[in-house]
């Protein structure tokens, strides 16, 4: 059964443009980390993490995990024949950094192994492999006996893990503020299981796994919000999924004329009017097929063969504007943050004059330049984080996402390490 919206009335387009951009400006007046540090220089690198991983996070892994022992030896003793210590919050942070731990091997049980070409020092001195492989066996973040039955139509796909990953955006927004450019993208934690909700993007690094969305800040890649895509409900196709999203990911950052940019997934013309007036201001490309867009914009084959590399041409509807903009193929891209055409010295973007040729300077329209620059934030945060990458190989998708709330933690929290300390370490010392 398709679950549809109200029919919306048809955008009136022209080529009067009426700036207001001065009317609107950014109204974040201290964006950056919230917390004051006045002592940067003698911050414990600690600290940052201890914020953002905090406290609840840790009594919930040591109260989840003593309960799931006793489940499992009441429900089967025959299979849990092993001694057993409850586990205290210190033993839960040794087995948290082990995860975390650089030098990262195919196997746990490596760690410990006698070969001395393997074998790890630092990590069998603290935890002996009997403990830590009792941890990672009953380690768990939830109760599963308040899980909802799977034909329950409230069932949580990620019920496991959805506490855990909503403490740690808590976290992300109450320890940072934004800086003016923000983004939406999607982005993916590895996953080759069996899982209903499993996804394949072709462009992304890692293209098979589990997918979320993501904003995050344009600059850094601090990941502020994030959302797991858990498939179509219950048979319904739900239209309008990504107006959906991009309404909840920027939900409590309205009235304060962030700028925000999408790629074509995401944007639509009536969309970016709703955003405008919660005075969120949006550009992206977009679908030349999209409802709302405007018609008489779209280049077709015909003329293409008529246009030079960098003729654009637009239309507006208050402060929307769609451009038409030839590169090698027809680009199409709305904004309501930029004027339709450049004020002052033309607006150009780099371009290699076909295989193999210099780059030269092309025109463009004003909204390409900053699309350009400002779209690479979740991949900046993927690359950073991926380069010592804490997620480890489980069939359990759950744990799968543990991983990505450990990872965006140690992300989120250098981030502001940086921005606080002077002379700061990288993000490889910054772990250690």
């Amino acid at each position: 059964m398709a679950v549809r919206t109200a029919q919306e009335p048809p955008i009136v387009w022209t080529q009067n443009y009426v700036p207001l951009a001065a009317t609107r400006p950014f109204a974040e007046p201290h964006p950056g980390p919230a917390n004051r540090y006045p002592n940067g220089t003698d911050t414990s690198v600690n600290l940052f993490f201890d914020e953002m991983f905090s406290n609840e996070l840790w009594d919930m892994m040591v109260e989840q995990t003593n309960t799931y022992y006793e489940q499992q030896k009441a429900a089967n003793p025959n299979k849990h024949k092993s001694k057993w210590s409850p586990v205290e919050k210190g033993e839960i942070k040794v087995f948290i950094g082990i995860i975390i731990y650089i030098v990262k091997l195919p196997r746990m049980h490596m760690y410990w192994s006698t070969d001395t070409l393997i074998h790890q020092q630092s990590v069998s001195a603290i935890i002996s492999r009997t403990r830590f492989l009792q941890i990672w066996r009953y380690f768990h973040l939830a109760d599963n006996e308040h899980a909802l039955p799977r034909e329950n139509p409230s069932f949580d796909k990620i019920y496991r893990v959805r506490k855990f990953l909503n403490i740690i955006m808590e976290n992300a927004q109450k320890l940072y503020r934004l800086t003016k450019n923000i983004l939406i993208d999607e982005s993916m934690v590895p996953h080759k299981g069996r899982l209903s909700f499993k996804q394949y993007i072709k462009n992304k690094p890692v293209k098979w796994g589990i997918k979320l969305w993501v904003l995050c800040e344009a600059k850094t890649g601090y990941i502020y919000k994030f959302q797991v895509y858990l498939g179509k409900e219950w048979l319904n196709t739900e239209h309008n999924l990504a107006r959906r999203v991009v309404k909840h990911l920027v939900s409590n950052l309205e009235n304060k004329y962030h700028h925000l940019y999408m790629d074509n997934f995401y944007c639509d013309p009536y969309l970016f009017q709703e955003l405008e007036t919660k005075k969120v201001l949006a550009c992206g490309t977009i679908r030349c097929n999209r409802k709302g867009f405007p018609k008489d914009l779209v280049i077709t084959k015909a003329m293409e063969k008529r246009m030079n590399r960098g003729d654009f041409t637009w239309r507006c509807s208050g402060n929307l504007v769609a451009h038409a903009w030839f590169d090698n193929h027809p680009v199409y891209l709305i904004t309501t943050i930029h004027p339709p055409e450049s004020i002052g010295a033309p607006c150009t973007i780099q371009r290699k004059s076909g295989t193999g040729g210099a780059l030269q300077e092309i025109p463009c329209p004003p909204a390409e330049i900053d699309y350009t620059n400002y779209m690479g934030g979740v991949d900046l945060a993927d690359q950073v984080t991926s380069t010592f990458s804490v997620i480890r190989k489980s069939r359990k998708a759950w744990k799968k996402l543990f991983y990505y709330g450990l990872e965006v933690s140690l992300l989120n929290s250098y981030i502001i390490y940086r921005q606080t300390v002077n002379n700061p370490k990288d993000f490889l010392n910054y772990r250690l």
